[in-house]
């Protein structure tokens, strides 16, 4: 084993504005995971699906960032997230200083949470929409 040689891979080419807005994903998470730990410590989430993230973000960003707005709870790993373009109370809110303009407001996510993901939603079913249409996709 120590005398094989490693399997030669091609070279992978990828266009910039896709490593930079993977970057940008990257770096905003960051800002994210900050924000739900300060909230952890506050005892307002316990976990990361408990929550309901808003983001102020500046418009470079947005603009970057703007077919991906409904995956970034997947993202980030929460139950949802909302672009809003301020705060009306700044007490609670995480200002980023590595991403200029980037807010962060963490909150508890309301409604029920999923018995199959654990996402939070506000509908009254015992699995959120997305679950019902996987189990309905797969006849489960």
């Amino acid at each position: 084993v120590h005398m094989s040689s490693f399997i030669h891979f091609p070279e992978l080419s990828l266009e910039d504005a896709f490593v930079e807005k993977w970057k940008l994903l990257t770096d905003l998470k960051g800002e994210v995971s900050k924000a739900l730990e300060n909230s952890r410590r506050e005892k307002i989430i316990g976990h990361s699906l408990n929550a309901l993230v808003r983001l102020v973000l500046p418009e470079k960003i947005l603009s970057v960032l703007k077919e991906n707005i409904p995956d970034l709870k997947f993202i980030f790993i929460v139950s949802q997230v909302d672009i809003v373009d301020s705060f009306k109370r700044k007490d609670k809110v995480y200002a980023s200083d590595s991403l200029d303009g980037v807010q962060v407001a963490v909150s508890l996510m309301p409604g029920r949470k999923c018995e199959r993901c654990w996402n939070y939603y506000l509908e009254s079913s015992p699995i959120c929409p997305r679950c019902a249409e996987n189990l309905q996709e797969v006849k489960a």
